[in-house]
């Protein structure tokens, strides 16, 4: 997956907590796609879950939190995001640009 650096620096600089959660959302959708396994994504209030060959991983996100990601720089929603679900020993690939953008 392609990282497009311009568009997500102007959502988390311009944008509000409510957009960029949405472009998160469409971002973690999309990587998952790319992946050889059938990942269910869901958000359920402020828990983002991926459910996997019956072992569901999960983070907690809530509003003020994602903001606060969001004043940090770009990517920093999504590094969180990822380095949450690689502790809980969800098998993050690291090969593609996103990831290598999320995780410099």
């Amino acid at each position: 997956m392609n990282a497009n650096g311009m568009a997500r620096g102007y959502i988390a600089k311009q944008g509000t907590t409510e957009r960029l959660t949405r472009h998160f959302k469409k971002t973690i959708q999309s990587v998952l796609e790319e992946y050889e396994e059938d990942y269910e994504f869901k958000v359920e209030q402020d828990r983002f879950i991926i459910v996997a060959s019956g072992t569901s991983y999960d983070v907690n996100l809530p509003v003020h939190r994602i903001y606060e990601l969001k004043q940090k720089g770009p990517y920093a929603l999504d590094r969180y995001f990822w380095r949450q679900l690689e502790a809980q020993g969800f098998p993050v690939k690291k090969d593609d640009h996103y990831m290598q953008t999320v995780n410099p």
